[in-house]
């Protein structure tokens, strides 16, 4: 299958309302793409053309939805924390959250390098007008998370306990810690499901859906949580790990609401397994753009449990303490963030448009 971006000069004259059939022989069989337009969703929704109107105006749509969908991102995070600490154990209780948010999120960071380059690659295909390819990498992306995500969700139940005497936490905390960490690693799952679809709209130009998405996830994980927690209003009692069984809840609704769209084709994409296969070409493209991003995510995932060992040994209240403000401290960075996955998404449809001056423009004014 062609690359986005190793299309032909003409590529990008092609006049908007075609979608090309992509070179990839047998590759092309089970890729359904209802597209009349590519501005267009099946039904009759439209969607901004990335490829022209004001540079600063577009690069503006696209982020500040992505900036509140990364703060709320960390708003079952900020919510685990706050009932944590009205448990009967209190700070060890906050100390267990700090370490399995820690160690979990270092996964996450792993794999979201895999979402860049699915990022790259879906908006590079919808910039050229081939939506046939859009889907069909789309589609890739799914097995090669499936593949991650079996590996890592395996491992991380198996080894709960050696990944908390590694950290060297107390009894206490690891008593109250084990079985949290446990359901947060399946949690991974459906988290990373609502992350990739969400990934693979934003590509598309559609960034209102993944923000529905992740609005649903966190007013049902702010809902959930006590009531599993505290066993309030006839539900049962789970402690701490109820906040990990409500998240596991949340995320599955938050990625359906993005499985809705991309598979009833309301979006530009419009996915299809019937007659699906792997296409080991476009995995490999996928993995040869993601890994230098997943392994940047992965330095800065070390670093964090690098501190988090150094706290380790000052006791459970710093431990809590440090899980607090690591919190918070996040929050700053997610509007960075945002600004920088709208930019990609700019520069990928620009570049697959053939407007390599508008990329241009898109990186000045997001560094701006």
């Amino acid at each position: 299958m062609d690359d986005p971006g190793e299309r032909s000069p003409d590529a990008s004259e092609d006049p908007p309302s075609r979608s090309r059939t992509p070179d990839v022989g047998s590759g092309t069989r089970g890729v359904v793409a209802v597209v009349a337009r590519p501005s267009t969703g099946r039904r009759g929704r439209t969607h901004p053309d990335l490829t022209t109107g004001s540079v600063p105006r577009r690069l503006w749509s696209l982020s500040w939805p992505q900036w509140l969908e990364n703060v709320l991102g960390v708003l079952d995070q900020l919510v685990d924390l706050f009932w944590a600490g009205r448990l009967p154990s209190g700070y060890q209780a906050i100390a267990g959250v700090g370490v399995t948010q820690t160690i979990t999120q270092f996964g996450n960071m792993a794999r979201q390098g895999l979402d860049q380059g699915l990022r790259a690659m879906v908006a590079r295909a919808v910039g050229a007008g081939d939506i046939h390819l859009a889907n069909h990498i789309a589609q890739q992306a799914f097995t090669l998370n499936a593949l991650y995500l079996a590996l890592v969700v395996t491992v991380g139940w198996l080894l709960t306990d050696v990944l908390l005497m590694a950290i060297r936490v107390s009894d206490e905390v690891r008593a109250q810690t084990a079985m949290y960490m446990r359901v947060q690693f399946l949690s991974m799952a459906p988290m990373a499901l609502r992350g990739m679809t969400g990934a693979m709209l934003q590509a598309s130009g559609d960034v209102m859906t993944p923000l529905k998405a992740t609005t649903v996830a966190r007013v049902l994980g702010v809902i959930l949580t006590p009531l599993l927690m505290f066993g309030w209003l006839g539900f049962p009692f789970y402690g701490l790990m109820g906040a990990a069984l409500a998240n596991v809840v949340a995320q599955g609704a938050g990625a359906g609401v993005n499985i809705v769209a991309l598979f009833r084709g309301t979006s530009r994409l419009h996915l299809t397994f019937r007659g699906y296969h792997p296409d080991f070409r476009i995995l490999g493209r996928l993995l040869r753009i993601g890994v230098p991003a997943s392994v940047g995510g992965m330095e800065r995932g070390v670093s964090q449990i690098a501190l988090l060992a150094i706290v380790t040994p000052f006791g459970d209240i710093a431990l809590a303490g440090y899980a607090l403000t690591r919190r918070v401290e996040t929050l700053a960075n997610f509007g960075a963030m945002g600004v920088g996955n709208a930019t990609g998404v700019m520069v990928g449809q620009n570049l697959g448009a053939g407007r390599s001056d508008r990329s241009r423009q898109s990186i000045g004014w997001g560094l701006t």
